[in-house]
């Protein structure tokens, strides 16, 4: 599951040219705390979260099978990129699940 994941990034370096990488990695830096269905994003990979210069896209769902899922891929500064999947029972609160992958974040920048 992870090299799915990350896995359009792959496909940016070969396929994009450089405008359209900058394009791309403009829309994931300005992603905001809050967009537009109201889930709190300040997860993760999310710029500001991971250091400066990283350009992130977060993910969550509820209600697939009988569990929770949050997400966080991020390409930092230098072009490395990370993958965060996070799946938790039902009963983990999303305040508990944003936080686990604060953890996995905090775990890959050190």
């Amino acid at each position: 599951m992870p090299r799915r994941a990350a896995l359009p990034h792959r496909v940016r370096r070969a396929v994009l040219d450089a405008d359209d990488t900058a394009t791309l990695l403009g829309w994931m830096r300005s992603a905001t705390d809050t967009p537009a269905d109201g889930f709190d994003q300040t997860f993760g990979l999310l710029p500001g979260r991971a250091g400066n210069g990283v350009a992130a896209k977060q993910g969550w769902m509820d209600g697939a099978g009988d569990g929770r899922r949050v997400h966080s891929a991020g390409v930092f500064a230098d072009g490395t990129v990370v993958v965060l999947l996070g799946e938790f029972p039902r009963s983990t609160s999303w305040a508990d699940a944003r936080a686990a992958l604060d953890a996995a974040a905090a775990a890959v920048v050190a």
